[in-house]
């Protein structure tokens, strides 16, 4: 298991191209020798992720990227993997990425004093395409330089954990959460009046019952996310299992919608969610989950008490729990 590896405090993804600008594209194809080259990523940690598990994945997907390009002379970037898909029956690995917003394009210059101890190896590799992983904390290494310093806390920012923050590892993470959050926040304040309430007499949607908001926040997170899917099962637990709403499998996130209604109130939503909760411990592809609770029936008395009791970590699932006062349109 990649997350039970001890000697390798921290770890980054290098990932080297020679056209200049062609990291501007988001997504690449590595022909698959290029990745985790004896030559370039230790034994110990080539053993770990060469195969492309599941697991390993997950684990390339919560460290941080250095983006760079062959030579001495182009800016590099740092960022995150978000898809990783192996096709390597046609000797290829697919990626999609994004840079990390709140540090700036770093001149190679500012590099070379650090080049050793972030691993970069000789100019062999410098000179090569190709995708390493390298046993150096980027982040420590790379503030020790003062090269973070538009990352909140400075030289205190470290990737020594091998398990994303709750609401993110990164702030580039975090503001994903943030502005998904947001989001669902608004449907709820008329986002979905355009929807509801179209130009020119042309019929609109109506917001009835829970399936109707599910099919709004699938399209929401379609808007903001590649790789969804709904319905997707959690781990079997005591013979049985659920399904879960809609799934950001590349981003270890699910999202959970839940309304009220007469009969159908806080406590009965409160004991769902706790059944969910249990559900997904353990769940190798999820590790927050956000669950909306759409008060149709405006039966709250307290949503921020119920959203605090809630929303917090529950053994090795995040969980953030939103009440949602219904106050658009709904037909």
């Amino acid at each position: 298991m990649v997350g039970s590896a001890k000697r390798h405090h921290a770890v980054y993804n290098l990932l080297i191209r020679s056209q200049v600008g062609a990291w501007d594209s988001r997504s690449y194809e590595f022909r698959a020798e290029r990745f985790c080259q004896r030559v370039y990523t230790e034994e110990s940690l080539r053993n770990q992720f060469h195969a492309l598990t599941p697991e390993a994945i997950l684990k390339l997907q919560s460290i941080p990227a250095l983006f760079a390009y062959e030579g001495r002379a182009s800016e590099v970037r740092v960022g995150y993997l978000r898809r990783i898909v192996d096709r390597r029956e046609r000797n290829e690995i697919y990626i999609e990425f994004d840079f990390e917003y709140s540090i700036p394009p770093i001149p190679f210059a500012r590099i070379e004093p650090i080049r050793v101890a972030l691993d970069l190896g000789n100019a062999s590799e410098l000179n090569t395409t190709h995708w390493a992983i390298k046993d150096a904390d980027l982040f420590r290494v790379l503030a020790s330089a003062g090269l973070t310093q538009g990352v909140a806390g400075g030289s205190q920012l470290s990737t020594t954990s091998t398990v994303p923050a709750p609401r993110g590892g990164s702030l580039a993470r975090e503001a994903e959460l943030e502005l998904l959050i947001a989001a669902l926040r608004r449907l709820g304040a008329g986002g979905l009046r355009p929807l509801i309430n179209r130009r020119r007499d042309r019929q609109g949607i109506s917001i009835d019952d829970e399936y109707d908001i599910q099919d709004a926040v699938e399209v929401l997170l379609r808007a903001l996310y590649i790789d969804v899917r709904c319905e997707e099962p959690t781990p079997s637990s005591a013979g049985s299992y659920s399904r879960m709403d809609m799934q950001v499998r590349s981003h270890g996130l699910a999202v959970e919608v839940k309304v009220t209604a007469p009969g159908r109130v806080e406590r009965a939503v409160k004991g769902e969610i706790l059944r969910d909760i249990h559900d997904y411990q353990g769940h190798p592809y999820v590790q927050t989950v956000v669950f909306a609770v759409y008060d149709l029936a405006e039966t709250f008395t307290n949503a921020s008490g119920f959203e605090n009791d809630l929303s917090r970590k529950h053994n090795d699932v995040d969980v953030i729990v939103l009440v949602i006062p219904w106050v658009g349109p709904r037909s």
